[in-house]
């Protein structure tokens, strides 16, 4: 099948469709080789696509035969090299962009994962603690925020500690040596992903609004209806990008924003920052690469 392309207002997408033999495709992160990287949740499957749209899959083998290969969720790219996923397994997932899958044992399943500011990875797992896994595969795990809450998403912050996003109004910090702070939200953000922005704030989607947050938890809120307290952002020079129920769209440090339906009208889920110096998203069965254009 070809890929669908369509403009609207200044920004182009282009949108690739993507084999998924059951679910949908749910993160997707830059690549160390030039390619984004993605995950199929319930094919337990990870992808790679070049900016030309070209697709190949690697299905996940189980770290535990004769168990079939665990649902993956999170995805991002290690100090190493090589991509590091978080699944359903009590495991941490490597895989290098040769194709090569490592397990190295974890306390829990896991859902999110991010680089850190210290050439490790941070994973969210599924029993509410945070694990720090060096790229050796050493772990150690730290407990549940002092909230109790559930962290969900993860992102490492401009100001040398990671940020997390709780199944609750609220936003925490962790420094890399396991010190918690939580600061509450103004407004809903379940779920939501966090990154860090040009401003040296954290950004984070509300239930209408995007959030800016400084080191010290002080806020300031812009509205933007497009936006779902379950949105991802991701952060292009001065501008946030947002998904959305239609696409995506991008506010500058003012707060004046825009929004851009996709192709096929489908809704955004996950956005990375290409490698290519573009936005990419991910809709259900499809990969959408955001250019700027007249």
């Amino acid at each position: 099948m070809a890929p669908i392309a369509a403009s609207a207002s200044t920004v182009k997408a282009v949108e690739y469709p993507v084999s998924v033999a059951t679910g949908s495709i749910l993160d997707l992160t830059a690549g160390p080789d030039g390619a984004v990287w993605f995950t199929e949740k319930q094919a337990a499957t990870i992808g790679r696509i070049t900016p030309r749209g070209s697709v190949h899959l690697y299905p996940l083998p189980s770290p535990t035969p004769p168990l079939p290969g665990p649902q993956v969720i999170g995805i991002a790219a290690g100090s190493d090299g090589a991509l590091w996923f978080a699944s359903a397994a009590p495991f941490a997932g490597r895989l290098t962009t040769a194709g090569v899958f490592s397990w190295f044992p974890m306390a829990a399943g896991s859902i999110w994962v991010a680089a850190g500011p210290d050439g490790n990875l941070w994973f969210v797992e599924l029993n509410g603690h945070i694990a720090r896994v060096t790229t050796a595969g050493v772990v150690t795990d730290f407990p549940p925020p002092p909230s109790g809450n559930l962290p969900t998403a993860i992102a490492a912050g401009p100001d040398g500690a990671m940020w997390f996003s709780e199944n609750a109004q609220m936003i925490g910090r962790l420094t890399t040596s396991g010190v918690y702070t939580e600061y509450p939200l103004d407004h809903p953000s379940n779920t939501a992903c966090l990154a860090a922005g040009a401003d040296g704030k954290v950004w984070i989607a509300e239930e209408g609004y995007l959030a800016e947050v400084s080191s010290t938890g002080v806020m300031k809120d812009h509205p933007a209806p497009a936006i779902s307290g379950v949105g991802c952002i991701a952060a292009k020079g001065k501008l946030m990008w947002f998904t959305t129920a239609n696409g995506v769209g991008h506010m500058g440090s003012g707060g004046a924003y825009s929004t851009f339906a996709s192709p096929s009208g489908d809704g955004s889920f996950g956005l990375c920052l290409g490698p290519d110096g573009h936005i990419w998203s991910n809709e259900l069965t499809s990969i959408a690469r955001w250019v700027s254009g007249p």
